[in-house]
């Protein structure tokens, strides 16, 4: 491989630091209040969700930084908005009731600020410890997260919701949800690709700054003695 072709790859593997491909996992237990969601009941029952997010494919770049402006009230941490086109993948299961991406609704902080998804990191560079989003269809509600604000002050809180689809709603909540992110393992092979490109092309450096070889040296400085 030659070295511009390992820079190549060394820029492959920097760009891919900035665009990923990557698994929030969505977890915690539940309160039914003694009544029984989709066919579970419990004081706590455990959930797991998972959400799949190529930030190559994300149409939002809404960016709010901690101590900012959002409407009328100031920002707690940073808020980093995502459209629900940057989702392939979705595994939103809770008792009988499984939602798809084209439940998600939007939430809305502020007049004039609306986004899919909210997280409190860059997901392509860190894994985020807050979030809010909403799937909602005529069979129930799940809610990963929440937004609100309390005395000027906005922020997300560790919560998620699933309500059931009558007038009257029975409902599971928690107050515990953690967020686990994974690269998704294309992701991890075109990194590793840009790595060995780098590497490679390091090496192909060495050898060209190295002393060349005694024998090399020799046939440069000893003249040749004419064989009969």
């Amino acid at each position: 491989m030659s070295f511009a072709a390992a820079l190549v790859f060394g820029c492959l593997g920097q760009g891919l630091l900035d665009a990923a491909v990557v698994q929030l996992s969505f977890s915690g237990t539940y309160d039914t209040f003694g009544g029984t969601v989709f066919g579970l009941s419990g004081s706590a029952v455990p959930y797991n969700y998972q959400i799949t997010y190529d930030t190559s494919l994300d149409t939002n770049t809404l960016y709010f930084s901690t101590g900012a402006l959002l409407g009328s009230d100031v920002t707690t941490h940073e808020w980093f908005g995502y459209s629900a086109s940057g989702i392939t993948a979705t595994s939103l299961t809770f008792g009988t009731k499984t939602w798809t991406v084209a439940a998600l609704n939007p939430r809305i902080p502020a007049i004039g600020v609306s986004a899919d998804l909210w997280f409190n990191t860059d997901i392509s560079v860190s894994p985020p410890t807050l979030g809010w989003a909403l799937f909602s269809d005529g069979g129930g509600k799940l809610q990963l997260g929440s937004g609100a604000s309390a005395f000027g002050n906005i922020f997300m809180s560790p919560v998620s919701s699933v309500f059931g689809g009558t007038i009257l709603p029975p409902s599971a909540n928690s107050s515990n949800m953690s967020i686990q992110e994974v690269p998704e393992p294309a992701t991890i092979g075109l990194l590793a690709l840009g790595g060995l490109g780098v590497l490679i092309g390091r090496r192909e450096l060495w050898q060209r700054g190295r002393p060349a070889s005694l024998a090399s040296m020799r046939s440069q400085i000893l003249p040749r003695v004419p064989t009969s």
